[in-house]
């Protein structure tokens, strides 16, 4: 998958995220002078994180995976890695600055983290396949297969 095509899904599904996390979050819990109890801030601020580390990751590691694929195991390892650092930094700075959201926050950047992740495993996963567009090359290779099989 290309990076663009990769950042316009990625987006998409940024949006869906958000469709469902700030309603629940307004309409949500509220406290007792009626203000929603979880911060919409937060909330966006979290995928916002998980996006942008994602699309940076996937930029990264499908670079790598056009110059050399034998070492695309280290290069996703180590995106997934700086992923990972970056989010904890971002947990760390909004614990320090406002520790009232953490909570929230915390959870809404693991969900898009594993989200996006997964999403971006399955996106590079898809660079690695053999690009085969004409059938009879298929019904070759398993012919060939097939002969090597009964030797």
């Amino acid at each position: 998958m290309k990076p663009a095509k990769f950042i316009f899904l990625s987006l998409l599904i940024a949006i869906v995220l958000l469709a469902i996390i700030v309603p629940a979050t307004l309409l949500g819990f509220q406290t007792e002078e009626g203000e929603p109890q979880y911060s919409v801030w937060a909330s966006g601020a979290a995928i916002l994180v998980s996006l942008l580390t994602g699309i940076v990751a996937y930029i990264i590691i499908y670079r790598s995976l056009k110059k050399d694929t034998k070492k695309f195991i280290g290069a996703l390892f180590g995106g997934m890695l700086g992923k990972l650092l970056i989010g904890m930094l971002a947990v760390l700075l909004v614990a320090f600055f406002d520790r009232q959201v953490i909570n929230e926050f915390v959870i809404v950047f693991f969900t898009g983290y594993f989200i996006f992740t997964a999403f971006e495993v399955y996106a590079l996963m898809r660079n690695l396949r053999p690009e085969k567009t004409d059938t009879s090359e298929i019904a070759k290779d398993t012919k060939v297969s097939e002969a090597n099989e009964n030797k």
